[in-house]
C-alpha cells in the first residue's frame, strides 16, 4: 500500500500544464460569445422604405456597359449606416437601383448623382472617365426619389474623355 500511497501522492502534487489549444479554444469561445453579443445588441431598424428607381445612361452617345452609378444623399444620411444606392449599367444603357438587396430601389430623397467605369469589374481598378464624374461635390446630375415608383432623368453626358482601350466594340456601343 506505501508505494501506490507514494505513486498518487507523486501524481497529485504534479501540476498539469494547461495545453495551448485549450487557451486558444478558449478565446476563440470568448471572441464568438463577444460577436453574439454586439450583433443581439445591435440595433434592427436602420433600414429606411426604398421606392423603386430607374434610370438611362449615355456617354457620347454610346451606352457604358457595366460602369457604375452611385447616388450620394444631399444632406442628412439616408440611414444610420450612410447606404448609397447604385446601380449597374446594362446593355441597354438602363439601371434600377440597389440599396439594401438587389433592385429595392432608393430611400426618399435628393441625391448627388455620380458615375464610375472600371476597367475591371472584379478588382480595384482604374476608371475608364479619368473621375471626372465620381465626385459627389460636382456631380453631372442631381435627382430626387420620390414615394413612388420613379424613373429618372436620363444621365447624358457629351464630349466626356473615355479611356476605350481594350473595350470590345460591343461594350461600349452604339444606342440603336
Amino acid at each position: 500500500m506505501a508505494f501506490e500511497e507514494l505513486a498518487m501522492a507523486e501524481i497529485s502534487s504534479r501540476e498539469i500544464p494547461e495545453p495551448k489549444i485549450v487557451r486558444k479554444a478558449a478565446l476563440v469561445l470568448i471572441l464568438v460569445l463577444l460577436g453574439v453579443i454586439a450583433y443581439a445588441i445591435q440595433p434592427r431598424d436602420w433600414k429606411v422604405e426604398t421606392f423603386e428607381s430607374r434610370g438611362y445612361v449615355l456617354i457620347n452617345g454610346k451606352i457604358p456597359v457595366n460602369a457604375i452609378i452611385m447616388f450620394c444623399a444631399i444632406g442628412d444620411p439616408v440611414d444610420s449606416r450612410e447606404s448609397r444606392p447604385w446601380g449597374l449599367i446594362d446593355e441597354f444603357g438602363a439601371y434600377s437601383l440597389t440599396t439594401y438587396e438587389l433592385y429595392d430601389g432608393a430611400p426618399q430623397g435628393k441625391y448627388a448623382v455620380t458615375i464610375r467605369w472600371p476597367t475591371d469589374l472584379t478588382k480595384p481598378s482604374p476608371d475608364r472617365l479619368l473621375g471626372k464624374f465620381s465626385d459627389d461635390k460636382d456631380p453631372p446630375l442631381v435627382v430626387e426619389v420620390k414615394p413612388r415608383k420613379n424613373y429618372l432623368p436620363a444621365l447624358i453626358l457629351e464630349d466626356a474623355a473615355v479611356d476605350t482601350a481594350g473595350l470590345p466594340d460591343h461594350v461600349f456601343k452604339d444606342e440603336d
